[in-house]
């Protein structure tokens, strides 16, 4: 029979067809959004299977993840050894959300449930690992917790910043996740390329009131930038009165008229090496 995740699968993309992601979920209230990341993550292509801590059942509930993603979810230790054999299989691990206390055990090698023994699995076995950490601002911005995310990056985790609103470091917005997933577990070919983009109309004054324009919107730079970024490659764009807004995958650099276009993209071509410019 078929399952509803088959029915959505490469419905908005390939960039993760063949890809196998472990999604693992704590005891956050944020775990209620993962239903919607991993749903995402499979209208580009991923096979998701969910792992979740003691505490994310008390949240939510593994017949919700179960439908989500097609797989039951792992949530207990078993003669299967799922907890290994599962991670080794795959592509990547996404934390999301990650509390303090699985941050602070993944970073001191404690494994004790089944994500905090995925994650130990995925750092021996080189697999990558998307973290985002999660709780209230005044554990998040704690000493331990920010010495526990550095020690996280020494060893090669990626993590995903939260977003601070009212008092607390949320989970991001789902395309956020996505968009990093795709870089972290993407084909990744142009990972370490750096790419220059000149895009975005300019406008010059003719006197204090009246400028010459033109109509470019920008789409097109804004485009090169996302898929440029999704493909790993590092992005600055010098941008002009666009109408979209490409800074979720350039750094971008703000400009208005034709001679400030070109001394930003002289000022970057001389302090940076890039393999591509595009105009």
């Amino acid at each position: 029979m078929t399952h509803p995740s088959d029915l959505i699968r490469g419905s908005k993309g390939k960039e993760l067809a063949d890809k196998r992601i472990i999604y693992c979920v704590t005891g956050s209230i944020a775990s209620v959004e993962a239903v919607r990341v991993i749903r995402e993550l499979i209208r580009h292509g991923a096979d998701v299977i969910p792992f979740m801590t003691r505490g994310a059942l008390k949240v939510i509930s593994p017949e919700a993840l179960h439908f989500a993603s097609g797989h039951e979810p792992i949530f207990k230790f078993t003669g299967k050894t799922e907890h290994i054999n599962y991670v080794k299989e795959s592509h990547g691990l996404i934390i999301a959300p990650a509390t303090a206390n699985i941050i602070g055990k993944i970073a001191n090698g404690i494994a004790d449930d089944v994500v905090s023994t995925a994650a130990l699995v995925a750092l021996g076995c080189n697999i990558k690992i998307l973290l985002v950490p999660v709780m209230d601002l005044s554990m998040f911005q704690s000493p331990t917790v920010q010495e526990n995310l550095r020690r996280l990056e020494k060893l090669g985790v990626k993590i995903l910043s939260p977003r601070i609103e009212e008092g607390k470091a949320k989970i991001p917005d789902r395309e956020d996740i996505v968009k990093e997933a795709i870089r972290t577990f993407g084909p990744g070919d142009l990972r370490g390329k750096r790419i220059l983009i000149l895009s975005g109309a300019t406008a010059e004054p003719i006197d204090d009131v009246r400028i010459i324009t033109n109509l470019s919107s920008g789409k097109m730079g804004y485009w090169i930038a996302k898929r440029a970024y999704l493909r790993g490659a590092n992005v600055d764009m010098v941008y002009g009165l666009g109408k979209v807004d490409p800074s979720l995958y350039a750094n971008v650099h703000h400009v208005e008229t034709v001679d400030e276009m070109l001394s930003k993209a002289m000022e970057l071509l001389q302090t940076k090496n890039y393999d591509v410019v595009i105009s």
